[in-house]
């Protein structure tokens, strides 16, 4: 089966009754899905070795990323995602913070600069980029990991504290 946008005109709970159909569909023999989504409610519970992104390049061809097959900690890619963090599955850029407090300043910080000038300059959603809490110092390196994986560009925001350990490393 070939399904474009599942999730048109569908809200988030019918959106994973839908997804869960289409697994389902697709676990049966002889069946194989292939869909495309622009909704992290979609991705939330999918097998993250299911899920590949293709893009423009920059000579307007087609790119195509996914993590590696035989990706020797997929567990922990696995658990990060949520509807939540599946919205940077979608952006061009992703900063990645500690916590709530940091996503939730960063984009409203944005959108006063965006009242005082060219608001399409300061506009995340504008510029497809994605805020995205971690939950905690000690948590990024997934979040790196994944993304690279995917060819998304990424930037780490936190305190001083975090760099003095091995939270970007595995």
């Amino acid at each position: 089966f070939c399904v474009e946008e599942p999730e048109l005109f569908l809200h988030p709970h019918a959106q994973r009754y839908v997804a869960d159909l289409l697994r389902k569909i697709a676990e049966e023999e002889n069946n194989q899905v292939i869909l495309t989504t622009h909704s992290a409610a979609i991705l939330a519970n999918t097998d993250i070795l299911d899920v590949v992104r293709v893009e423009r390049d920059e000579n307007n061809g087609t790119q195509c990323r996914r993590v590696p097959l035989y990706y020797p900690h997929i567990e922990k890619l696995q658990r990060i995602l949520t509807a939540e963090t599946c919205e940077m599955l979608f952006a061009d850029r992703v900063v990645l913070v500690e916590g709530p407090s940091e996503s939730i300043l960063l984009p409203g910080i944005a959108k006063v600069m965006a009242q005082t000038g060219n608001s399409r300059e300061f506009s995340f959603d504008y510029r497809n980029i994605s805020v995205v809490n971690v939950g905690g110092k000690d948590n990024f390196w997934p979040y790196t990991e994944l993304l690279s994986c995917f060819g998304i560009e990424w930037r780490v925001i936190a305190d001083r504290d975090a760099l003095d350990g091995d939270s970007l490393q595995e």
